[in-house]
C-alpha cells in the first residue's frame, strides 16, 4: 500500500544533531565549527538561553567575501539571521515544503512544546522523494513480476519499459534483451503500437505478434492529465490487466508527482553534486568558498573523478550571468590555439569563416571558462 504524502511528519525527517553557538562567540570560531562538523548552519542563543537567530555557512562566505577579516573581529550577534522561522514537528512534509518555497529558504527550526528539537533541510525532504520513488519502483516491479499473464509496458514513443518474467517465459525472450529497446523491433505486428495510435482499448483480440506466437491479448492506453503515457498489454485475463492498469495508474500518478516535487526543490539548490560523504561534503563547501572569489581556480584530479562538475558547480554558485564555457585543450590543435581562443574577424586567414568566429574567451565573457586537460 502506498504511503500517503500527507502523512508523513516533519518530526520522521528532521536532523536532531544541530549546532548551537552564543551571541559572543567568534565569527571565526563558528566557521571551524561548521567545518568540523560537517553543517551548513548553528544556532545562535543569547545567555539566556533563549534563540536570537541562525549563522548559514554562505553567511560567513558572504563575509569573507566583502572583507575576510571581518570573520576575525565580528561575532555571532553582528550577522546572525534575526528572523528565524520554525514549525511544529507535528506538521506534515508539503506543509514544510509549502513553507520554504513562499519564503525562499533552505531550512526550518523544528519546535516541540516552546523548545528547538531539531531542524529541516530542504535536503531532507529531496532525499525523502529520492526514497519513496525508489520504493514505488520497487513495489510495481515486483507486483507485476507476480501476475500469471505476461505483462508489456511501452513508453509514449513506443520503447519497452516492463517487461515481466511470465512475458520471457512466454515469448523466450529475457528482458535484457528487450528493455529500452524499440518493441517493433521484436513484433512489427502489435497491438501496443496499434493502441499507442489509436489510444483506444483493445480487449480479447486474438493476435500473432510474430510468427508462431498465438495469443489472446488485451491492450489499453496509460493517460494521466489528459496526456498519453504509454501502454499495457497483457494476454487473456482482461480483469486483472484492468486492476493492473489502474494500479499503474495509481503509481505514475504518486511517481509524477514526487518528481514535480523534487524538481521543485532542486531548482532552489545550487548544487549538481551527489553525494553525502564527508569528503564529499567538504569539497563542496570549499567549492562554495572558492565561487565567491573572482581569481582562477585551479582544480586537480585524476582523469573522470569529476572536475568539469565541480567547475560548473562552481560556475552556477558564483551567480555569474554568462555562459560556462568547458573546453578540452588536449584536442585544440597547437596551430590554431590563438584563433580558436581569441577568435577571429572575416577573411583573417585562407579557410576562415566568411562570418569569423567568437573566441572560447569572447564565448565566456561575464561567465567561466574551464580549461579541462592543461597538463
Amino acid at each position: 500500500m502506498f504511503m500517503v504524502l500527507e502523512e508523513i511528519l516533519v518530526r520522521d525527517i528532521m536532523a536532531d544533531d544541530f549546532l548551537i553557538a552564543y551571541e559572543d562567540t567568534p565569527l571565526f570560531k563558528i566557521k571551524e565549527m561548521l567545518i568540523k562538523n560537517y553543517k551548513k548552519e548553528t544556532l545562535i542563543y543569547d545567555n539566556t538561553g533563549n534563540i536570537q537567530g541562525i549563522i548559514t555557512m554562505k553567511d560567513i562566505s558572504n563575509l569573507i567575501k566583502r572583507n575576510s577579516k571581518d570573520i576575525y573581529n565580528k561575532f555571532a550577534k553582528d550577522i546572525a539571521v534575526k528572523e528565524v522561522i520554525s514549525i511544529s514537528e507535528e506538521s506534515n512534509l508539503l506543509r514544510c515544503r509549502d513553507i520554504m518555497l513562499e519564503n525562499n529558504i533552505g531550512r526550518l527550526i523544528v519546535i516541540k512544546e516552546g523548545k528547538v528539537v531539531g531542524v529541516v533541510r530542504q535536503e531532507h525532504i529531496r532525499d525523502f522523494y529520492y526514497m519513496k520513488i525508489e520504493e514505488i519502483s520497487k513495489i510495481i516491479k515486483s507486483a507485476i513480476d507476480y501476475i500469471h499473464e505476461a505483462v508489456c509496458i511501452i513508453d509514449n514513443k513506443g520503447t519497452v519499459i516492463v517487461w515481466n518474467t511470465n512475458a520471457e517465459k512466454l515469448y523466450n525472450l529475457p528482458k535484457e534483451k528487450i528493455l529500452g529497446e524499440p518493441l517493433y523491433k521484436f513484433f512489427p505486428n502489435a497491438i501496443d503500437i496499434e493502441v499507442l495510435k489509436t489510444m483506444k482499448t483493445v480487449e480479447n483480440r486474438y493476435h500473432e505478434p510474430r510468427k508462431g506466437t498465438h495469443i489472446v491479448i488485451s491492450a489499453a492506453p496509460i493517460i494521466l492529465d489528459n496526456k498519453l503515457m504509454g501502454v499495457i498489454s497483457t494476454d487473456k485475463d482482461v480483469s486483472e490487466m484492468r486492476e493492473i492498469s489502474d494500479k499503474l495508474k495509481e503509481a505514475t500518478k504518486q511517481v509524477d508527482f514526487l518528481k514535480k516535487e523534487l524538481e521543485k526543490i532542486s531548482n532552489r539548490e545550487s548544487s549538481a553534486i551527489i553525494g553525502k560523504s564527508k569528503i564529499i561534503q567538504q569539497k563542496i563547501e570549499i567549492a562554495e568558498l572558492a565561487a565567491k572569489s573572482n581569481a582562477p581556480i585551479l582544480i586537480l584530479g585524476e582523469s573522470g573523478t569529476g572536475k568539469e562538475i565541480f567547475a560548473k558547480y562552481i560556475h552556477k554558485a558564483s551567480g555569474l550571468k554568462g555562459e560556462f564555457v568547458p573546453v578540452n585543450c588536449s584536442a585544440v590543435p597547437k596551430e590554431l590555439f590563438e584563433s580558436e581562443f581569441f577568435g577571429y574577424e572575416e577573411g583573417a586567414f585562407t579557410g576562415a569563416r566568411k562570418s569569423g568566429k567568437a573566441g572560447y574567451f569572447e564565448l565566456a565573457n561575464n561567465g567561466s571558462l574551464f580549461l579541462d586537460e592543461i597538463g
